[in-house]
């Protein structure tokens, strides 16, 4: 079983947040209350870009954006048997929420 992760350890990681609806768009504010500005991924993104940050699709290139992350946020509509979610596992990302 995985460590659980603090918010505050999030502040020196590479983070991911997959999925941008009301869950996501509150780990996007929290993320920049520490700072961090992360990789924003949605399976189909409504917006171009969130705060100048550009939202990526997951396919093509949202998935191998988050795989470049120590860490990923994901909504919870986004169901962890996905198979996107065990190649994030099996790279050696976590993948919380």
């Amino acid at each position: 079983m995985r460590q659980p992760i603090s918010w505050s350890a999030l502040a020196d990681a590479t983070v991911g947040v997959w999925g941008l609806g009301v869950e996501g768009q509150a780990t996007i504010r929290r993320l920049a209350a520490l700072g961090v500005s992360p990789v924003l991924v949605d399976d189909s993104p409504r917006t171009a870009d969130i705060d100048g940050r550009a939202v990526l699709a997951t396919e093509p290139d949202g998935l191998a954006a988050l795989l470049r992350c120590d860490v990923v946020v994901k909504s919870p509509g986004i169901s962890r048997y996905r198979h996107e979610v065990t190649q994030l596992e099996d790279a050696g990302v976590a993948v919380l929420g």
